[in-house]
């Protein structure tokens, strides 16, 4: 009987191991890219900074409220955890011309690593200058 309990007590810890190791694997396959798993967004007119969003690749791929007030375009500042920064400059005629539709930014400068996503939330009203924006890989 103490011969089973201490097998099915290793076995356990192996399978508890193993689930923790998937889990990590979204993780494993983001920092693979060399792509950190932050980002600070900065959001701003072409004259000022507008607001600053701390974006995290571990927690699920998220997306983010901005209030963009009123220009015609804009930049978005990726600073990642490690040290690269990744600027887009983006028209908002290009994000509103398509209602419900993500528009595609990539970063200033070329490279495809980082892609941002923009969408206005209120397309009807494309003054109310509500965006959402995610990043992927």
């Amino acid at each position: 009987m103490k011969n089973l309990l201490r097998t099915l007590f290793v076995f356990s810890l192996i399978v508890f191991a193993g689930f923790t190791a998937i889990a990590q694997m979204p993780r494993v396959i983001r920092e693979g890219t060399g792509v950190a798993c932050q980002a600070d967004v900065t959001v701003m007119s072409m004259t000022a900074a507008s607001t600053t969003y701390r974006y995290e690749w571990l927690v699920a791929p998220e997306s983010h409220v901005f209030q963009i007030n009123p220009v015609y375009q804009f930049k978005v500042l990726a600073t990642l955890s490690g040290g690269a920064v990744y600027v887009y400059y983006v028209t908002k005629s290009a994000i509103d011309a398509n209602p419900n539709v993500y528009y595609v930014a990539y970063p200033q400068g070329g490279g495809t690593a980082l892609k941002l996503y923009i969408k206005n939330d209120i397309p009807a009203y494309p003054n109310k200058n509500q965006y959402t924006f995610r990043f992927q890989l």
